[in-house]
C-alpha cells in the first residue's frame, strides 16, 4: 500500500522539534516546527510550502536559515503559520543579513507569516526576495497580484467583519493574555492600569457577548473590457 500523505519525525525524539508532512504525489509538504532540518533533503526541503510554528523556542525555529538559503532563488512562496510575534521574528531574522545581491530581476521568492491567536488570525507580513524582504502586509501583496493579473484601478478599501462571541471573556480574555495588536498594548500595563482597563471596557461595550464588528483592508479592480 503506498500512502498518499506520509508524516516523519525529522529528529531523534529528544532532538529539536520538527515533523515533516509530504504529500508524495503532490509535490508539496509541509514542516510542524522547524528545528534542526539537516536530515532532510534539498529536495525534500525545495516542496515545502507551510510550516506551522507552535512557539519561538530555538529548537523550534533554528531551521529558518536552512530553509531560506535553499529557497532564495526560487520563484516560490512559503507560508509560516505561528503565535503572535511570528512576524517579528521572521522580520529579525531576515534583517540579520545583507541583501544589496537583490533587486528587481531576482526570483522573487516570498515569505508569508501569519500570526494565529485563539481568536483566529490577528497578523499577516509578506516578505518578498525583490524588495530586500522588507516587511509588507498582505493587503499590499494582494494589490500588486491584481494589477499583474491585468486589473486596472486597483484601490484598497474597507470591510466591516461581525465576528460572534458566547460571552464577553470570550472576547476579552485572548487580549487580556496578550494576543494580537491590542493585546500587546494591554501586556504593557501595570495591574491597576489592566484592572481599569478591564472595567471601562466591560462598561463600555454590554452587548458584546452577541458580537463584535471590526474592519479589515481589501484591495479591488475592475477587469479591463478589451
Amino acid at each position: 500500500m503506498i500512502y498518499l500523505v506520509q508524516p516523519r519525525l525529522v529528529n531523534e525524539p529528544f532532538s529539536d522539534p520538527c515533523v515533516f508532512l509530504d504529500f508524495r504525489f503532490g509535490r508539496r509538504a509541509m514542516l510542524f516546527d522547524i528545528g534542526d532540518l539537516t536530515p532532510l533533503a534539498p529536495r525534500e526541503i525545495a516542496r515545502v510550502t507551510h510550516v506551522f510554528v507552535s512557539h519561538m523556542h530555538m529548537d523550534h525555529f533554528t531551521g529558518f536559515d536552512r530553509l531560506l538559503c535553499l529557497k532564495l532563488h526560487k520563484t516560490d512562496t512559503v507560508h509560516f503559520i505561528g503565535p503572535p510575534g511570528l512576524g517579528d521574528a521572521v522580520d529579525a531574522k531576515l534583517k540579520a543579513y545583507t541583501w544589496n545581491l537583490l533587486d528587481a530581476h531576482s526570483a522573487d521568492f516570498v515569505i508569508v507569516a501569519s500570526e494565529w491567536s485563539r481568536g483566529g488570525f490577528t497578523q499577516c507580513g509578506t516578505f518578498h526576495a525583490r524588495d530586500a524582504f522588507r516587511r509588507g502586509d498582505a493587503v499590499q501583496q494582494m494589490k500588486r497580484t491584481f494589477v499583474e493579473q491585468g486589473l486596472e484601478e486597483v484601490a484598497e478599501t474597507q470591510l466591516m467583519i461581525r465576528t460572534d462571541y458566547q460571552s464577553f471573556d470570550d472576547y476579552w480574555t485572548p487580549i487580556a493574555a496578550g494576543e494580537g495588536p491590542l493585546g500587546k498594548y494591554v501586556a504593557t500595563l501595570d495591574a491597576a492600569e489592566r484592572a481599569r482597563t478591564d472595567a471601562a471596557v466591560r462598561d463600555a461595550y454590554p452587548m458584546l457577548a452577541a458580537f463584535v464588528r471590526s474592519t479589515t483592508s481589501a484591495p479591488t479592480g475592475r477587469r479591463s473590457a478589451s
